[in-house]
């Protein structure tokens, strides 16, 4: 309250020029005042400090919210349903892969509470290690992401990796961003991509839905969703 009223924090007797406060409340604004004490009494305290605000502990920590990971018969999909909106962001980690044959990569599909229609669009970078390629669309059913899913066609132990950003997904003032890194390596071929995504809707975001586009996705396909604070 600006120093209209104070709260007096006693640290014993010593002869050190600093002390831990404690008992403050988080995000809650402080300020500072000290004096000395001996036998005589209390000195004259000295100018205040500038604001401080103790900042909660939560504050970018991520929190698991689900994981599902593919069991021996496979899946067309995998879907984070009833998604809490008491977080900041979301992020999604993991690692897939899928059975479409003859080649190394497979894209992939994100949709959001079961909506399609034209509701979605993206940008991406692709690139192989000797060539780049761009590509985007809107007004579409889904974002589309290359090189998300490694592929039949890579050795049977590779699978590629996934990290897709979800930026204030409860925000119902604005629509949705998706920030997406994928890659495959299968040790001499492979691909990575780095993918912008709009879910074009301001409704808080409680469902989302990842399938590959050419294949399904085969055993130990793993993802996993966290809140972030």
């Amino acid at each position: 309250n600006s120093g209209s009223s104070w709260t007096t924090f006693s640290d014993g007797t010593s002869t050190t020029t600093s002390t831990t406060v404690t008992g403050l409340t988080l995000s809650t604004a402080y300020i500072f005042r000290v004096a000395a004490v001996n036998a005589i009494g209390t000195g004259s305290y000295s100018s205040n400090s500038s604001s401080f605000t103790p900042a909660s502990h939560d504050n970018g920590a991520m929190f698991p919210l689900g994981s599902y990971t593919v069991s021996s018969s496979g899946a067309s999909y995998i879907e984070f349903t009833s998604i809490p909106s008491t977080y900041n962001h979301l992020v999604i980690k993991g690692i897939l892969r899928s059975n479409r044959s003859t080649e190394v990569n497979d894209s992939m599909y994100i949709t959001c509470n079961g909506v399609g229609g034209t509701s979605y669009a993206f940008h991406a970078l692709n690139g192989d290690g000797s060539s780049a390629s761009a590509d985007r669309g809107f007004t579409r059913g889904n974002i589309f992401v290359s090189y998300g899913i490694s592929a039949a066609g890579a050795s049977s132990n590779v699978y590629s990796g996934i990290v897709i950003d979800v930026l204030d997904y409860a925000n119902t003032n604005k629509t949705k961003t998706f920030k997406i890194l994928g890659g495959v390596d299968n040790n001499g071929s492979g691909a990575v991509t780095f993918s912008s995504g709009l879910f074009n809707s301001t409704n808080a975001i409680s469902s989302i839905k990842i399938a590959p586009a050419y294949g399904t996705l085969l055993q130990y396909s793993t993802l996993s969703l966290y809140g972030v604070k």
